[in-house]
């Protein structure tokens, strides 16, 4: 077997939960912690200066994401986001004498999938439609267009990219059909920003919702980008910070980083996602080539750069997983939000794939510090274990 590995020196490929927070940043980070503690809401200097902390994070966040300063609000992160997105959804239709309809991705994260779950049982009159994908886990646009023409939808929603299989959809054509329809889109592009180029203003694109712990940013912030105003928006939760559609004080710090750390990955201080295309590619084929019985999961669909799933036939996913861990090697069997459940994944089962093979998959994902040396360590480690495992 491999020399267990020291805990420092550690193979992180779990970015898709969450990405180290960035050392370069880290005399930022504590120079916005110690000096930004001042209420943004109060009047005085400090409040001031956390304040201004905050606008200058929200004008430079819209600007990268091509959106509407004036109506980008800031939330705990995207899970809140997202809730806030569909509530507002059932509330704006009910208020205009309609049953809410909401049309969500079968492969959507479970922050969306549950949200639309518990309207459902809150509001009795409120429809939740999934929409189905193909193999290759992209989302079924003929499937998508039926059903526009059998339901007046008030929202569909939509993983930008799916953080488990990194399969990225085809937003476009999306949004171009739901255009002719009149019907609002909301994109989940927290597995896409700061990875692969994406605005609001080239779609018609209504909501768009972010994290900040995904590029490396503090836990605890995110984003909601909203088009069409914040008449859009009902508050979930009620107070007057943000307009009054958003209540609760500011998290200077963790909007503040949000800010910087997008602007490192901008600026080059933070090395870019794309280098980390070369390395999967290079690792899927000696892993395929080396491993017999191993599928990857969205193979010939578009991709984010750093996102590898592979299913290992006849094996258990949780004990590669622990194997894995015992070497050294971080990695995950899917969502962090759905760690311990012994139900196979709902996105591979989406698209198709047995129990067993769900049961089998292992994610890796990359970031911009991991190296080809990391991957060949990998490579070691999953043969010897996958060998024993099913021996």
């Amino acid at each position: 077997m491999v020399k267990r590995l020291r805990s420092l020196d550690a193979i992180y490929l779990d970015y898709n939960a969450s990405a180290p927070f960035p050392t370069e940043l880290n005399e930022e980070f504590s120079s916005v912690l110690l000096s930004g503690y001042g209420n943004p809401s109060s009047l005085h200097f400090f409040g001031r200066k956390s304040r201004r902390l905050i606008n200058e994070a929200t004008e430079f966040v819209a600007k990268f994401v091509n959106a509407d300063p004036a109506f980008c609000y800031w939330t705990s992160g995207a899970s809140e986001a997202n809730t806030w997105v569909l509530h507002s959804a059932v509330l704006r239709a009910k208020a205009e004498g309609r049953s809410p309809q909401l049309l969500v991705s079968a492969i959507e994260h479970e922050s969306t999938l549950l949200a639309a779950k518990h309207l459902a049982s809150q509001f009795k009159d409120v429809r939740v439609d999934l929409l189905p994908v193909l193999r290759n886990g992209q989302i079924d646009l003929e499937a998508l267009a039926q059903m526009l023409t059998q339901a007046r939808y008030d929202l569909v929603s939509v993983l930008h990219a799916n953080n488990e299989t990194g399969v990225v959809q085809p937003v476009d054509q999306l949004t171009e059909i739901c255009a002719r329809a009149n019907i609002p889109v909301h994109i989940d592009c927290v597995q896409t920003l700061a990875k692969i180029p994406f605005t609001i203003a080239d779609r018609g694109i209504q909501f768009l919702t972010f994290s900040g712990h995904k590029i490396g940013a503090p836990k605890g912030v995110g984003l909601l980008a909203v088009r069409g105003e914040g008449r859009l928006l009902y508050p979930l939760i009620h107070g007057k910070q943000q307009k009054g559609l958003r209540g609760g004080t500011e998290n200077v710090t963790g909007v503040t980083m949000f800010a910087r750390t997008l602007s490192a990955y901008q600026n080059g201080k933070i090395r870019s996602f794309e280098h980390c295309q070369t390395l999967h590619d290079r690792f899927e084929k000696q892993l395929t080539e080396t491993i017999p019985g191993t599928i990857i999961h969205g193979l010939g669909a578009a991709r984010l750069p750093n996102t590898t799933y592979v299913g290992f036939e006849g094996l258990d996913g949780d004990s590669l997983l622990m194997g894995l861990d015992l070497e050294g090697v971080c990695a995950s069997s899917g969502s962090a939000c759905s760690s311990g459940s012994l139900d196979p994944s709902h996105v591979l089962s989406a698209m198709g794939c047995t129990p067993e093979l769900a049961r089998s998959s292992v994610r890796f994902s990359s970031g911009p510090n991991t190296t080809w040396s990391e991957f060949e360590t990998l490579l070691n480690v999953l043969s010897e274990l996958v060998s024993r495992l099913r021996t």
